[in-house]
């Protein structure tokens, strides 16, 4: 069965979120695959979003000294999350945006 473009996108999405805030291997396996992928500019700007959001509450609970179930996981996950943001911005900087998903 192939996937359409839609269903793709969900798919990604789906895996995003669930990779977001492990501290697990999965991080960068889902970080890695959903780069390679041409999702649509909304889906790319949703994953901005979400990234920005989880980075807030990390920033906040590292200050606060809470160092169980970060948002962003791991060190190690947290920079591999904040590498990804940086290349999913450059992407949604480079690319058309269209205004249907």
């Amino acid at each position: 069965m192939a996937l359409n473009d839609k269903q793709l996108d969900t798919l990604a999405f789906c895996a995003f979120r669930y990779a977001l805030g492990r501290a697990t291997y999965i991080v960068g396996e889902v970080c890695d695959i959903v780069e390679s992928l041409d999702l649509h500019p909304k889906t790319t700007e949703r994953m901005i979003t979400e990234v920005n959001h989880a980075k807030v509450r990390d920033d906040a609970a590292r200050e606060q000294g809470r160092y169980t179930l970060m948002p962003l996981g791991m060190d190690c996950d947290r920079d591999r999350w904040l590498l990804f943001l940086d290349r999913m911005r450059s992407k949604a900087a480079s690319e058309p945006q269209p205004t249907t998903l």
